[in-house]
């Protein structure tokens, strides 16, 4: 499990640096490290947790996996380009960093979520019937 201990360490506060980072004014070269960490921890957690995963267990299922690893990948990927893009000057700011950060602290205004689907994202689009 030191894998996995190695890719959370990397990416569970990372929101917090890279906001904190862009407020401060901090170089390409001081957050391109930081997320690319990452994408190589979450990129081995998920190899070696897939081997592991075919390896003991029936091989349905596996896509609700990948699809999870996918994710993180992508909004690491995501992130690391609007960071480029900030500092190239091909983008005059990142909105996304400029939002005030809301943390959980268990109190009615912030509640936790535990529904997949509402973790995701705080926007919910949805059909009228």
């Amino acid at each position: 499990m030191f894998v996995a201990a190695q890719a959370l360490a990397a990416k569970a506060d990372l929101g917090i640096k890279l906001h904190k980072m862009y407020k401060d004014g901090a170089e390409l070269a001081k957050v391109e490290p930081l997320i690319t960490r990452a994408i190589d921890a979450v990129k081995k957690l998920h190899n070696l947790h897939r081997d592991f995963w075919f390896t003991v267990n029936n091989p349905m299922g596996w896509e609700i996996f990948d699809l999870r690893y996918g994710a993180v990948l992508c909004r690491l990927e995501t992130a690391l380009l609007r960071f480029k893009d900030y500092c190239s000057g091909k983008i005059p700011n990142i909105p996304e960093l400029e939002e005030k950060q809301l943390y959980y602290n268990g109190a009615k205004e912030m509640p936790m979520e535990i529904n997949y689907p509402r973790i995701v994202s705080a926007s919910h689009v949805e059909t009228v019937k």
